[in-house]
């Protein structure tokens, strides 16, 4: 779905920092923010001779200098050799993290599609540092925490372009320990809507993760709950370790919607946040 619009936060007019820029480095700021392909990983295409024909006085050469300015003050970080920008906040401070684990999996699609590590890294970077994130978001996001704590540094210091990267952060197995292996469980065990044969659905859920991430598993069930839970009668949901063994997490989700029966909704059963699309793990 293509942005109609661009978030800002009044608080950017105290920030000495963006102030004491000048008036193009600023323009430019806010013409990279409205831009309707910048991702939801906050990258854009790097194209200067293209941004300056939204202006009848800009140059590429105009754009080239207002650009450096903003990643001296560190709000852009621009790498030549991909042709991408990074406007480097963007993915902490547009609330993306905190509208629900559907968009935290278009945030990390737009990381996936990024094609320069050093952008990556920071943009993991960044994720990591942001406040209040869900444990159901930090689940769909693992991948990248993952991929940015095993990933070497591109610089001997650790960081990237002045910014600080994941480089340094504790490293993430990617095959979950025992402990962690449990608490992953539990999560799939909460997420899914139908509680039975927990024993069989842990084994078949060791396997599953020996073939397909956690948050491929999280993604499909809170993509599937609509069709999983449109039964006349709870005993229609597959079973847990049914649903895994049969590697459910690939179906394809229809575009038909599906209306919630009563059932759903009661305390028994799946609570009415996980039908709205915010499933609470």
């Amino acid at each position: 779905m293509s942005r109609k619009y661009a978030e800002v936060q009044v608080a950017i007019w105290d920030q000495e920092d963006f102030v004491g820029l000048d008036e193009d480095a600023q323009r430019l700021y806010f013409v990279l923010l409205t831009r309707i392909d910048l991702s939801l990983a906050g990258v854009i295409s790097w194209n200067p001779g293209r941004i300056a024909q939204l202006a009848h006085n800009s140059t590429a050469a105009s754009i080239t200098r207002a650009a450096k300015k903003l990643e001296m003050a560190r709000f852009v970080v621009i790498d030549t050799d991909t042709d991408e920008c990074l406007i480097r906040t963007q993915v902490r401070h547009d609330g993306v993290l905190s509208r629900g684990p559907k968009l935290a999996g278009g945030v990390l699609t737009a990381w996936r599609a990024i094609y320069s590590r050093k952008l990556k890294s920071i943009v993991a970077s960044e994720v990591h540092k942001a406040d209040g994130i869900s444990e159901s978001v930090l689940m769909v996001l693992a991948p990248m925490l993952e991929w940015a704590s095993d990933t070497p540094c591109d610089t001997p210091s650790g960081e990237v372009a002045g910014h600080p990267s994941s480089c340094n952060q504790q490293p993430a197995t990617s095959t979950p320990s025992s402990t962690h292996a449990d608490e992953e469980f539990e999560k799939f065990w909460k997420l899914y809507p139908r509680r039975v044969g927990k024993g069989q659905a842990a084994k078949a859920y060791t396997a599953a993760r020996k073939k397909t991430s956690a948050a491929s598993i999280a993604v499909a069930i809170i993509e599937q709950v609509p069709k999983l839970t449109a039964v006349s009668d709870p005993k229609f949901i597959p079973m847990p370790a049914t649903w895994l063994n049969g590697e459910r997490w690939l179906d394809e989700t229809p575009a038909a919607q599906y209306e919630p029966n009563s059932w759903m909704r009661s305390e028994r059963k799946i609570p009415a946040s996980w039908l709205e699309g915010e499933p609470v793990l």
